[in-house]
């Protein structure tokens, strides 16, 4: 497809932790839905609040349309694949600095473990468990710097 061969800048999981830390007030995109996003997502990422990922194209427009085609816009997603179809999106709208965290937050955390470093991903965490009508839930109390202490509810084991 013409429309995917803009491909933005990807940054291997070591460039993408050391820009995350080294440069402020980067203007982050989380390509993933809410769900994803409530689990956990870097520091002052920008939450992409949709339900499915064909719902945020229309959403990343209005995040955008403010922005400097010259200003660096970096976006993740879990593997890539959203950033793959966003990214080119982006950069043909005329975006030039377009940057990618190749391979998702699933090659951030592979990066983290194999190197012993902190993690600027920041991931919630479970408080407790509790079982409604054969349906286990976990709930989440995430905490962050965008987010303090906010209860989520999600089910995951049908019983």
């Amino acid at each position: 497809m013409k429309e995917l061969e803009n491909q933005p800048e990807y940054l291997t999981a070591e460039e993408w932790h050391r820009d995350l830390k080294e440069k402020k007030d980067i203007f982050l995109i989380d390509m993933r839905n809410r769900y994803e996003y409530n689990l956990g997502h870097f520091t002052n990422a920008i939450k992409m609040d949709v339900d499915t990922f064909r719902d945020g194209v229309h959403l990343l427009d209005d995040m955008v349309k403010d922005r400097s085609k010259d200003e660096d816009i970096y976006m993740y997603c879990t593997g890539g694949i959203r950033c793959s179809v966003a990214g080119p999106y982006l950069k043909n709208k005329g975006y030039k600095h377009v940057k990618m965290l190749k391979g998702g937050i699933s090659a951030y955390g592979q990066y983290i473990k194999e190197n012993n470093t902190e993690s600027l991903f920041k991931v919630a965490i479970i408080s407790q468990t509790v079982k409604i009508q054969g349906v286990i839930y976990c709930l989440f109390n995430a905490t962050s710097v965008v987010q303090a202490k906010v209860l989520h509810v999600a089910p995951i084991v049908k019983m």
